[in-house]
């Protein structure tokens, strides 16, 4: 068995920005890099950074923070075309089979490519950025991509373009074992003036082809020294695998809440309750029968109405008179 460990992803020097993680969860947005402004794609397989917006807006949403003051998008990508490699919804990945590439072209079927990325932590964390292992492909075939035919052009980024290079590859990955992960799997740490992989991991997987693991930017890619080392640690993480570039954004809810006033013949009784200045709604015994209290057996099937989620927008009005015991 043969491993490579493969960097993807935007990045300053490949889009002047990271995309976001949670250093506290795992969860990540895989944002490709920019292809050239005036490349030419085949009809109907240009792919823009647009599509990408709505698992940001739910990354945003999820962290309770904003698109653009935040998590700081920059906005001019939002009509750039993208290099969508690798394509976790078709598993595949291509690379240039000279020179960086060549060691991708050698591999063979079971083969691994490992795909890390430099992610943005959206809370403070140890390190500026966050070096991780963000998916995995175990190989089905390595071929030309000029022997792709055309009704699989769409499937990588390398042959929607109209003009290719001569030495382009394409790996076809295995479903079922190979997939973006759910949640990133960190790895770097910054040390000697670069990113490397840390210590205790290099001593776990046996060893990288690259001196103290270096993972900053690399003429090619690392190889393991020890790939079936490093699948068994691999295995012990438990990632989970999702044939998709991104997990589909969660539909915003929004719940109403029916406000009312006090009880007249009760001098002692406030109702203050939702404090607007503060963004805070409490639930008591008076909404035991709404979306947001609901009952012990709509609870145990629908775990996730226990109480709003991020992204939940809550209206309210007031009525007139009293309408709860």
């Amino acid at each position: 068995m043969n491993a490579v460990l493969v960097r993807v992803g935007i990045d300053h020097s490949y889009g002047g920005w990271n995309a976001p993680a949670d250093p506290e969860t795992g969860q990540f947005v895989y944002v490709p890099i920019p292809e050239k402004l005036d490349t030419q794609f085949h009809l109907g397989c240009d792919r823009r950074f647009r599509e990408v917006v709505p698992a940001l807006k739910q990354f945003a949403r999820d962290m309770s923070s904003n698109l653009d003051q935040n998590l700081k998008f920059p906005p001019e990508l939002l009509d750039q075309p993208m290099h969508l490699d690798p394509d976790f919804e078709y598993l595949t990945y291509g690379d240039v089979g000279t020179r960086r590439g060549s060691h991708i072209r050698a591999l063979a079927e079971d083969d691994l490519i490992i795909f890390y990325a430099g992610l943005c932590p959206c809370r403070p964390c140890e390190h500026k950025l966050i070096y991780a292992l963000v998916g995995l492909f175990v190989v089905k075939e390595v071929l030309d991509a000029a022997d792709v035919p055309p009704a699989r052009w769409v499937e990588n980024a390398h042959t929607r373009k109209c003009k290719r290079g001569p030495a382009d590859i394409i790996v076809r990955a295995k479903p079922g074992v190979s997939g973006r992960f759910l949640r990133f799997v960190s790895i770097g740490e910054y040390r000697d003036r670069a990113y490397r992989v840390r210590r205790e991991l290099l001593e776990a997987w046996g060893g990288l082809t690259v001196a103290d693991g270096y993972i900053q930017r690399s003429a090619r890619p690392p190889r393991f020294l020890d790939p079936l080392r490093f699948r068994h640690w691999l295995d012990r993480q438990e990632v989970t695998l999702m044939q998709a570039n991104n997990p589909e954004p969660q539909p915003l809810r929004v719940i109403m809440v029916h406000l009312r006033r006090p009880k007249t013949h009760c001098p002692n009784e406030m109702r203050s309750d939702p404090f607007w200045e503060f963004g805070s709604f409490g639930c008591t015994r008076c909404h035991g029968r709404i979306l947001m209290n609901p009952p012990r057996s709509m609870r145990l099937k629908e775990p996730g109405w226990l109480s709003p989620k991020a992204g939940t927008q809550v209206f309210g009005w007031f009525s007139s008179r009293p309408r709860c015991k």
